[in-house]
Parts: C-alpha cells; sequence; structure tokens
C-alpha cells in the first residue's frame, strides 16, 4: 500500500501538539512527534524516548532518554530539548486544557538524563509523559507561525501539507530511530459526517475509519474485506461542572450535594447498553 487515507471526523485545529489536549487530533500528532512514554496496545507503559525511569522522590522524576535519535530537522534529541518543551507547555496560560499543570519544571542531569519535578506527589506521572508531545527546540525557536507552516518532531513520519478543512498529509521517515515504516505516505481525510465516512469506507476510499458509530458497529464488521475493532482508550467521557462561572455557576451546582446527585442519576450501564450499543 503506497498511501493509507484515514476518515478524520473533525477538522485539525493545532499542528502545534503542546497547544491541545484533543484526542481526536493525537493519532495525526503521533505520527510526526515522539513522546517520552507510549502505550501498547493492551495500554500498558512502552519506552519510546525515554527507555526507563523512575521516581526518586515524591516530586521527583528521573528518565533515562534514547541515544541516536534525531529530529526530522537534523536537531540532536537530548535532555536540553526535554528540558525546553517542559518549560515551553508549563508556561502559564499556555495550553487550554493545561493537563501539564501539576509538572513544576525540568533540571538536565547529563545529555541524556533528565529530572522533571512536579508540584506535588503525581503517581501518575508516566501518563502525563505519553500524551506530552516533544518538538524540535530549533523549529520552534524560528516562531509558532513557522512551526505551523513544518511542524519538527521526531516520529516515524514526517508533515509534508495540511489544507485546513480537507486533509494532513505525511511521508515516512527513513531515518525513524524505530525503523522505517512500511508505508510510505498516511492522509488524514476531513469526513465530519459519519455516514460519509462509512461510506468512503465501503467504497474502498479510506481504509480506516476513525469514531465508527456504535449502531453501525455490526454491519460494518459483517462487511467482506473489513472489520470493526474495539480498543482500550485513554480517553474519558465527563460531565463538567462550573460551579464558579459567572457564566452558569452558582445555584444549584455550587452545592456539592446537587453535583453528587446528578452524579448518582447517570445511569452509565444503560448508556452502555441502549446509546452505544453494549461497546
Amino acid at each position: 500500500m503506497e498511501t493509507l487515507t484515514i476518515g478524520q471526523p473533525a477538522p485539525f485545529q493545532f499542528l502545534d501538539p503542546q497547544r491541545t489536549y484533543l484526542s481526536s487530533e493525537s493519532s495525526m500528532h503521533q505520527s510526526i512527534f515522539d513522546t517520552l512514554v507510549g502505550f501498547s496496545a493492551d495500554a500498558q507503559f512502552i519506552p519510546l524516548l525515554a527507555t526507563e525511569w523512575e521516581s526518586t522522590s515524591d516530586t521527583d522524576w528521573v528518565f533515562k532518554l534514547r541515544e541516536g535519535v534525531t529530529f526530522h530537522d537534523g536537531t540532536p534529541f537530548d535532555a536540553e530539548a526535554v528540558r525546553y518543551n517542559v518549560e515551553r507547555i508549563t508556561q502559564p496560560g499556555f495550553q487550554d486544557w493545561a493537563f501539564m499543570e501539576p509538572v513544576s519544571h525540568a533540571e538536565v542531569v547529563d545529555p541524556m538524563t533528565v529530572k522533571i519535578v512536579t508540584k506535588a506527589l503525581l503517581p501518575t506521572l508516566p501518563n502525563l509523559m505519553a500524551q506530552f508531545f516533544i518538538v524540535s527546540p530549533t523549529a520552534m525557536e524560528a516562531g509558532v507561525d513557522a512551526f505551523t507552516e513544518q511542524p519538527i518532531g521526531s516520529g516515524p513520519y514526517k508533515f509534508v501539507d495540511w489544507q485546513p478543512d480537507d486533509h494532513v498529509r505525511v511521508e515516512a521517515n527513513a531515518e525513524y530511530w524505530g525503523g522505517a515504516t512500511a508505508i510510505p505516505e498516511v492522509v488524514w481525510r476531513v469526513l465530519p459526517e459519519a455516514s460519509t465516512r462509512v461510506a468512503a469506507l465501503q467504497n474502498g476510499e479510506i481504509q480506516i475509519l476513525k469514531d465508527l458509530p456504535s449502531d453501525q458497529f455490526d454491519m460494518i464488521d459483517e462487511t467482506d474485506g473489513i472489520a470493526a475493532l474495539e480498543v482500550r482508550s485513554v480517553r474519558t467521557p465527563y460531565l463538567r461542572f462550573f460551579p464558579e462561572s459567572p457564566q452558569g455557576g452558582g445555584e444549584p451546582f455550587n452545592d456539592i450535594r446537587v453535583r453528587q446527585a446528578f452524579n448518582s442519576a447517570i445511569n452509565v450501564d444503560s448508556i452502555i447498553e441502549n446509546l452505544l450499543g453494549g461497546h
């Protein structure tokens, strides 16, 4: 297969992976950028840019880094690159979702060892590191606009072009530290309507469909040459209250008992069975 085309349910908003925490954009980011820690198919931690890590105190984590890795622009990956990335992403107000807010800073221990310091006890830091994409410091120093036109990471694919509301295209990185991929080119084609994505899959216009409607799972799985797959996800659906917000806070949601009552009233098992088809 020369080109793998993926049906993308929503337009991409950010080519800078540190600006967003949207799971709908993560597969594209994962092709261009690496993280320190990764997830296996069964959601277990695996080494990526970090080969090993350990907690050395309540707030300190030490990561040993993979040697011989370079970014797509030739910049070497090392502890200083990680320190730069941590400093950038932890700037106050930098992230819409601020998932890295618990992190204080990073310190270079030696060229291939970095210490990441948290603000308090944080046993889930490896989980954050599995969602923290590392960008080329050299490319980012050219400015956000320049980086958006040519995002640079160390991942298995290199950026080719982005047409907003239409597609993102990447090509295989022949010098990837994990070995060259067998698929030369990947295209994320924006198809917001679920029915359009399903039809494109059935017609062979795309090879992978994201966000398959649960009520069509069995139909797709029974189609010759197509398989519907269930995989574990790090995504968490939730209902969020803003009890102090002037746009919608105050009574009754400033009363924790009301929020607890809403939580108790949600029948999760019924949602899974009746809205998600048991998936």
